[in-house]
């Protein structure tokens, strides 16, 4: 099982390229005799725990790296890729340095230097080349309500289109979302889903109009529902098993909401439609009551015409929750669009500054949540600052708060309970 609160970790072809011509793979090799450079005995531990959630025969990935041959033949393309941290994809620094994670997709120097130095020698098979071994990857089998996006969608925008579905899970009283699963219509073109709760009937009339006024099926959206008073609740992209919420914590839906399936379609010529679903876990009562919290400026503008831009704002806990009251939070979850660089949350206590968490090199294409080895607690008191970087010397213009690609956002989600 996956704790969950936007549990994006996703699974294509971004960051990693095959060289050309690539390294033959009709013959093993054999380090140098007296050298000690690793072999495929030394890299495939590395490989199946790190990387073969992805990069297996019917999975997700683009190439399979189960065999010794497979692998030699990306080789130069993985140590680059491992070395600049573009993969495995997991954007907030693991290293130790600011907090610890539950399944931290973190690769170690000790790892990224053997599989630097395996590349560089000619990627040497050593005594024997036993293939790798896979884990399917957990499904939810049994859900409360199964979403559907209603509709044989074929995105009709390249490379990347986003849209957003409005779908009815039939709610006739309250209950908490405690788990949930992403099933691909296509997996070939989902690139990531988000889910986003429609609580009020305002909210619903907003996002059916503009479905109405759409002539495609579903409507355009950008990294949220188009609705202002809708409410993020979960995030999937391939590669991502079931996920679930800390054990005694779920998430209120509310009876007669509506959830909008945002769907981020990575598209190419010839592909197939899709027909995407979402498999929910509902309980009537949990032993505490979860929240989405998010951190955000609704003020942020960005000077135009800076490669390396700095931004940053403060609130304190109680401005979270509107009351004075101390919070534990279980996961975060950063947010920013493609100018962004690098965000980091820090929490002040009495003149002392704690990091919650780095995410030094972002990359909108890999946005997941990040859930604590152990939650940390937050005084009513404390303050909370967000710093993020932003690339704005393609605009002309300020650049706003929004949602849409050309707008940026500085945001970091929480999960909490109080």
């Amino acid at each position: 099982m996956h704790l969950a609160l936007l549990g994006w970790l996703g699974c294509e072809d971004q960051g990693l390229v095959q060289l050309d011509p690539p390294i033959p793979t009709t013959t093993t090799t054999t380090p140098p005799t007296g050298t000690d450079v690793p072999t495929w005995q030394d890299v495939a531990p590395i490989l199946e725990a790190r990387c073969l959630q992805c990069h297996l025969g019917e999975g997700p990935a683009p190439m399979s790296l189960e065999t010794y041959a497979s692998a030699r033949a990306w080789a130069p393309s993985i140590a680059v890729a491992v070395r600049e941290r573009t993969m495995p994809p997991y954007l907030v620094d693991a290293g130790g340095d600011c907090q610890e994670f539950v399944d931290p997709g973190w690769l170690s120097e000790e790892e990224i230097t053997t599989l630097e130095a395996w590349a560089e020698a000619g990627a040497p098979s050593g005594p024997s080349v036993e293939p790798l071994v896979g884990s399917p990857l957990a499904r939810m089998d049994d859900p409360d309500v199964m979403l559907d996006i209603g509709v044989d969608f074929l995105p009709n925008e390249s490379p990347d289109q986003y849209r957003c579905f409005i779908t009815d899970p039939g709610l006739v009283t309250d209950r908490y979302l405690t788990g949930y699963d992403v099933f691909p219509g296509n997996p070939e073109i989902v690139h990531h889903v988000t889910l986003f709760t429609l609580d009020t009937p305002a909210a619903i009339r907003q996002a059916e109009a503009l479905d109405a006024e759409d002539p495609v099926p579903g409507y355009a959206c950008f990294g949220g529902a188009g609705v202002l008073q809708s409410r993020q609740i979960t995030g999937w992209a391939l590669g991502t098993p079931e996920t679930w919420f800390p054990e005694g914590t779920g998430l209120l839906l509310y009876a007669g909401s509506r959830v909008v399936v945002e769907v981020h379609y990575h598209t190419h010529d010839g592909a197939e439609p899709d027909r995407s679903q979402v498999a929910l876990a509902l309980e009537d009562t949990v032993e505490t009551e979860a929240e989405v919290v998010m951190f955000y400026d609704l003020s942020m503008s960005l000077a135009p015409g800076e490669a390396d831009l700095p931004y940053s704002f403060a609130m304190d806990t109680q401005g979270l929750v509107g009351e004075p009251v101390p919070l534990t939070v279980w996961g975060v979850f950063p947010h920013m669009h493609e100018r962004g660089r690098s965000i980091r949350l820090d929490d002040t206590r009495d003149g002392a500054t704690t990091c919650l968490a780095d995410v030094p090199r972002w990359d909108f294409n890999w946005q997941r949540s990040y859930f604590y080895r152990e939650p940390i607690q937050l005084e009513p008191t404390d303050e909370l600052r967000v710093s993020c970087r932003y690339d704005t010397s393609g605009d002309t213009e300020p650049v706003p708060f929004g949602e849409s690609t050309e707008d940026e956002m500085c945001v970091f989600g929480a999960l909490v309970t109080r």
